[in-house]
């Protein structure tokens, strides 16, 4: 077999035909189907095509992908931390690594509060509700900087000095506080986010504490308390927490705290404050996750 030694290639004449790039645009357009208007009203048949149960659909999916974005945060700061803090010149060290730090959280806050903003309206539509503006959250610079500061300073100072630890030690408590802490902010992205847009949507009624399965029993009473209306409250998040706000709209069936919030009462009974958790504790001890729906 041969190969031809003709290796030269045509010139194309495309385009040429008509070289008044107006004119070929008005010709191409004649020819694209005509949009639909846009009405501003979601429709639920798309994922209905996909999912059963588009709300449940969506919702697994939040959690999904905001549990990533705190595995990643949790990790990558310990990661960077092992790799870049000394301990025994740890002001120096961590000078040169919170703004790396700093940037790393702030960055997925916003990555939090983008995808909290696409759950939001995806949740409206899926409930055929009117399209809202959901702007998502912003992270406030002062109150990244306090944090982190005062978590790795402050943790690493108080082992030191106060608790008599090792250096070494000291930082490895500091590292661990300063990942559940960060991810915690960078979740707040999400959490705002829903808060913020029920405050401004007439369709929203409050909103959920969105838990998950084995959630601490201070959660848990945070869950059982719900729905809250817009501004009476904020979300009480701890270090490592991984809970969600969830919105409360106009036609919507799906009520994930309904069994807890039977079960709360009943195990709770008069009980208040750290005795009703104390009490909650211990029933989950003895019969686990067997409050879902």
């Amino acid at each position: 077999m041969s190969i031809s030694a003709d290796t030269s290639y045509r010139e194309t004449t495309r385009g040429r035909d008509n070289p008044e790039p107006s004119r070929n645009l008005r010709n191409v357009r004649s020819r694209a189907p005509r949009p639909y208007r846009f009405s501003f009203k979601g429709t639920s048949d798309p994922l209905n095509a996909i999912a059963p149960d588009p709300p449940t659909y969506l919702t697994t999916d939040f959690q999904q992908k905001q549990g990533a974005v705190s595995d990643y945060i949790k990790n990558a700061i310990r990661a960077m931390w092992d790799q870049h803090i000394n301990p025994g010149e740890f002001a120096s060290s961590w000078k040169d690594l919170g703004p790396v730090i700093k940037t790393l959280i702030a960055q997925y806050f916003d990555a939090s509060a983008a995808n909290g903003a696409d759950f939001y309206r995806n949740m409206t539509v899926v409930h055929d509700l009117p399209f809202p503006r959901v702007f998502p959250a912003r992270f406030s610079g002062q109150h990244l900087e306090r944090m982190t500061s005062n978590v790795a300073n402050g943790s690493f100072a108080n082992q030191l000095n106060r608790m008599g630890a090792e250096p070494v030690r000291a930082s490895q408590v500091a590292r661990n506080t300063l990942s559940g802490a960060g991810a915690r902010f960078a979740l707040n992205g999400a959490r705002n986010t829903v808060i913020n847009a029920v405050a401004h949507d007439p369709n929203a009624l409050g909103w959920e504490r969105l838990i998950e399965p084995g959630a601490c029993s201070y959660c848990a009473s945070q869950a059982a308390k719900g729905p809250f209306k817009p501004g009476n409250t904020g979300f009480r998040a701890h270090d490592y927490c991984t809970c969600l706000a969830l919105p409360v709209l106009r036609g919507a069936t799906l009520n994930p705290n309904a069994n807890l919030r039977d079960e709360w009462n009943k195990i709770t009974g008069t009980f208040t404050g750290k005795e009703a958790r104390a009490a909650w504790d211990k029933y989950w001890s003895e019969h686990g996750d067997d409050t879902g729906p």
